[in-house]
Formats: C-alpha cells, structure tokens, sequence
C-alpha cells in the first residue's frame, strides 16, 4: 500500500470513528434527558388538571324533587376536588378524592354548581359548573322555608310557614314539632303576606305570653292558629309567608322542624285540600 492510499484509509478510520461518537454521545444524552412528567407544570409534556360531570341536573334544566346528586370524573388518578352550590347555605367543601355528591333540602329557586380540580399538591385548578332549577312544589300547598338551614350554635335563626296558590286564604291551624334538646323556640310572628296583600294577621295563642313559650319548649311542639282580619280592600290572599318561627340554636349536630296537623280554611269557611304539604325543614348546627 502506497503513502496517498495509506493516507486515505487512515482518514476513512477517522471519519468512522467520529461519526461513532457522535452517535454514542446523542444516544447517551437521550438516557440522560429528563423524562416528560404530565403532571409538573414546569415540564414541557404538562397536562392541565380537568374534569367532567358524569351524571345529575343538566345545564338550564329543572328537577321536580328537592334533592340532586351529581357525580364527575377526573383526568387521572392524582385529581382531587372541591364543590359548592350556590345559594346553599354551605361554604366551599374541602379538597377531597370523592368523585359524587347528594345536596338535601332544596327550596324552589335556581342554583349553580361549581366544581374545581387540581393534582395533589399543585396549585394549577380548572374550573367548570352547571346551573339548574329546582320546582318541586306544585300548589295549592303549605311548606316550611327554607328546607335546609346550615346554623352556628348558639345563633338565631328563622324559619317561614309558606303558603302557595292557595285562593282566597282565610285561616289555618297547624302543628310545629322539634327537638328541644337541639333547638329553643323564640318566637313567632306574622309572615310577609302583611306587607304583600296589605292585609293584617291575627296569630294564637298569644306568643307574647312568657308561659306559652316556656310551655312549647317543655313540650318540644306547638300549635298555631293564623287567620286573616277582613278587609274591604283586599279581595283574596293567595302565597307568601303566613308565619315566621324563630328558634335558637342549642348543640351542634343534625335535627329537624315538623310541620303537621295542616288545615287550612278557605273565604267561604270550607276546609281547603292541599296538593302538598312539605313537612320538615333540615337543621345543621355547628
């Protein structure tokens, strides 16, 4: 073999040998790279947090029952989530890994569900909600309002008798029942039909009797009789409030107001019949 053919096997070898390390360099930094982490925010391969609901009231539409449940799923197994309903009486819940949840006691108005998820630990949340309405009660009723009331122990809160499309309210009588290890009666008085119909009521017993408080809270229930004073101006009464009861908070836990023994009575002194009668409000006391 000459010098020139010498010479160029020689540069032949080289540029072998250089494209080898250059091959072994690019494939030992492609072992060394990081590798992509969907759920670091700072990686190039991040994937947001997202959620869907499964199942429970659509957007817009109206349920006929004051309970709902709705239910969702996440992107991957490190979701974790929070819920609120607005206007329940309920602050948002803490971050948790349910994935469904039931809201009890809902009175005829329109809500919103709002639902957050992020992955454990991260700061990064989607967002997403669902508006719907509730329209359980179809009159002529009586019903206590609000169904779910969500106290502080120790605090006052107040709690309406509801009439709606009753025609030509009267009277009625009824029966007001709770727990008296739970709750202190206050008081009572005349609901918003006052101010709406510009009518007067007249409420017995006399409440403003010491002893007659002292009595229902001894006993844990109360009877009422509400009529309407005749008035030449006001042809009939037909919805809104005909009593405010006041209560007091006394422990924390979970318990109830019964509403029962409803009669109502109608301007021709006719005992009227109701389509229905919601005969418990829910108490959460903390």
């Amino acid at each position: 073999m000459d010098i020139k053919e010498k010479s160029g096997f020689n540069m032949i070898r080289k540029l072998v040998f250089l494209t080898l390390v250059a091959s072994l360099f690019v494939y030992f930094s492609s072992c060394l790279k990081e590798p992509q982490n969907p759920f670091d925010p700072s990686g190039k391969g991040y994937v947001p947090p997202s959620v869907e609901i499964t199942s429970g009231p659509s957007e817009g539409e109206t349920v006929n029952k004051t309970e709902v449940t709705f239910s969702w799923r996440g992107n991957s197994d490190l979701n974790e989530f929070r819920y609120k309903l607005e206007p329940y009486p309920i602050a948002w819940s803490n971050w948790t890994k349910s994935t469904s949840v039931t809201f009890y006691g809902l009175n005829d108005t329109s809500y919103k569900f709002l639902l957050e998820t992020r992955y454990e630990g991260q700061t990064d949340v989607a967002k997403i909600s669902r508006n719907f309405k509730v329209d359980a009660y179809k009159g002529p009723g009586l019903k206590l309002y609000p169904l779910y009331n969500y106290v502080i122990n120790g605090s006052e809160f107040e709690v309406e008798v509801v009439i709606e499309d009753i025609p030509r309210f009267e009277a009625g009588s009824f029966r007001i029942s709770f727990n008296k290890d739970y709750l202190y009666f206050v008081s009572i008085q005349g609901g918003d039909i006052n101010s709406r119909y510009g009518v007067s009521q007249v409420i017995l017993p006399d409440f403003s009797r010491l002893s007659i408080i002292q009595q229902a809270n001894q006993l844990g229930y109360f009877n009422v009789t509400i009529g309407i004073l005749p008035s030449a101006s006001v042809e009939y009464v037909s919805s809104g409030s005909i009593a405010k009861l006041k209560f007091r908070a006394l422990r924390t836990g979970s318990t109830s107001i019964m509403l029962t023994n409803e009669k109502i009575i109608d301007q021709n002194g006719m005992v009227f019949a109701l389509g229905f009668t919601n005969s418990a409000a829910i108490v959460e006391i903390k």
